[in-house]
C-alpha cells in the first residue's frame, strides 16, 4: 500500500464526509430553528433567546427528534420491506428468480450468535430491524419530550397553566426564558 492509501482520510473518507454533511445539516436546522423560535417569542412579546438557551429549548428538541424519528422510521421500513419484496433492477432487492439469487459464500467461522443458536441467533438475524426500532422509539420519546416542553412554554407565555396532571410542572419541562 502507498502512503496515500494508509492515510486516515483515505481509510475513513466515507465516515468523514457523512459526519460533515450531518454537521452542516444540523447547523442549518439550528440556525433556522433559532430564527423561527425568536420570531415566535417576539410575536408573544418575549425577549429573544441566545443560541445556548435555544439548544436546551423544547422547540429545538422537538424539531430535531422529529426529523430523526421520520428518518429512522423510513429506514426501518425500507429494511423490513426489502426482506420480502422484490424490485426488478434494484441492487438492494433479491433476484426475481429465486435460483438466480443463490450465491456461493466461502465458508468461514460463523459469528458467535449463530454458533450459540436459540434466541441469540434470532436476535442476530433481526438485529438491523431491532436497531432501527430502538432508534425510532428513542427519537419518538425525545420528540414527545421536546414537544411537551415547547407546549408548556407556549401555554405559560400566554398566561395559561402548563399542561399536565399537576399544577406545577417540573423545571425540566419548561423552556428557559
Amino acid at each position: 500500500m502507498t502512503s496515500k492509501q494508509t492515510s486516515f482520510i483515505y481509510r475513513n473518507g466515507l465516515s468523514l464526509v457523512l459526519l460533515a454533511l450531518f454537521a452542516v445539516s444540523l447547523a442549518g436546522q439550528v440556525w433556522t430553528g433559532l430564527r423561527a423560535f425568536n420570531e415566535e417569542r417576539a410575536d408573544q412579546g418575549a425577549a429573544p433567546v441566545t443560541l445556548a438557551r435555544y439548544l436546551h429549548s423544547g422547540h429545538f428538541l422537538s424539531a430535531t427528534f422529529e426529523n430523526w424519528e421520520s428518518e429512522f422510521l423510513q429506514m426501518g421500513m425500507y429494511v423490513l420491506l426489502t426482506v420480502g419484496l422484490r424490485q426488478r433492477g434494484s441492487a438492494e432487492s433479491r433476484q426475481l428468480e429465486p435460483a438466480a439469487g443463490v450465491q456461493d459464500i466461502a465458508p468461514g467461522t460463523p459469528p458467535w450468535p449463530v454458533r450459540r443458536g436459540g434466541v441469540w441467533k434470532t436476535l442476530y438475524a433481526n438485529s438491523l430491524s431491532l436497531a432501527y426500532l430502538a432508534l425510532f422509539l428513542l427519537t419518538f420519546a425525545g420528540h414527545s419530550h421536546g414537544s411537551g416542553r415547547h407546549a408548556n412554554w407556549s401555554r405559560d407565555g400566554r398566561g395559561r397553566r402548563p399542561a399536565g396532571p399537576h399544577p406545577v410542572v417540573p423545571a425540566a419541562y419548561t423552556t428557559p426564558a
